[in-house]
């Protein structure tokens, strides 16, 4: 089952420059293309996190032990990409200015909602390590495949109407869906603590940011990314200090 789920997991992430070439043309699925680039980087360094812990998920440990071990390395890693998301918002123009020649600096306006569709996916990414230690794999094909549907059923209804714009909707809508599935669905096989009401409260910091972002209001972007922070803050320090005891006993 993981295989097409890998297959749909490619539909979300490349369908949307398809229909923007179908719709659009090619120049607007250029744009988009490089606008994807700054969601890429977001999801690159958390692909490298999941690649390790994939390592540590299967053990003999007990019911519980299993669930305060993935509860803790969770909130450290919402955190982590939670934060990170924020920033990468913020810096969005920038990160595009340095990875884009001049012609496609406007493809900025797209990136901060692909990098919350980003945030999502990630987190929806950590659950199906759940299914991996519990054996279920088709759970994670069955949820890959209504987000996949997802995608392909908003780029058809919103790019006519919202453009480029409308391909990332249907994106950041396709990842909450698998992220919906997942964390209501694996709680049926492994009680994964999550402070639903932060989550929240951040995801709709980010998205005031990414509204702050696209009509130059600079200075609520910033604060709303010092807002994201400070909500995780202890976890973040948390996984600061773990990651440098880690170091001094590797040395």
């Amino acid at each position: 089952p993981l295989t097409p789920a890998t297959v749909c997991d490619w539909v979300i992430q490349v369908s949307d420059r398809y229909f923007l070439s179908l719709l659009l043309g090619p120049a607007v699925s250029g744009l988009y293309a490089v606008s994807a680039k700054v969601a890429t980087i977001l999801l690159m360094l958390a692909s490298i996190f999941t690649s390790a812990w994939q390592l540590s998920i299967v053990s003999d440990r007990s019911r519980g032990e299993q669930e305060r071990f993935f509860s803790n390395v969770f909130s450290v890693y919402e955190a982590g990409v939670v934060a990170g998301g924020a920033l990468l918002i913020l810096a969005a123009p920038l990160v595009v200015d340095l990875l884009a020649a001049p012609e496609y600096f406007e493809a900025w306006r797209c990136a901060p909602l692909l990098v919350l569709g980003a945030v999502v996916s990630c987190l929806g990414a950590f659950f199906a390590s759940v299914y991996m230690a519990e054996l279920r794999s088709g759970a994670t094909l069955l949820t890959a495949l209504a987000g996949a549907g997802a995608n392909l059923v908003g780029n058809a209804l919103l790019i006519p109407r919202l453009g480029a714009m409308g391909a990332a909707w249907a994106t950041l809508g396709a990842y909450l869906v698998i992220l919906a599935a997942r964390g209501i669905h694996s709680r049926r096989l492994l009680r994964v603590a999550w402070h639903l009401p932060r989550f929240l409260l951040a995801l709709g910091l980010l998205g005031l940011q990414c509204w702050g972002m696209y009509g130059g209001r600079f200075p609520l972007a910033l604060a709303c990314c010092a807002g994201v922070a400070a909500l995780y803050a202890r976890p973040l320090w948390r996984g600061i200090t773990t990651g440098l005891r880690s170091l001094k006993r590797g040395g």
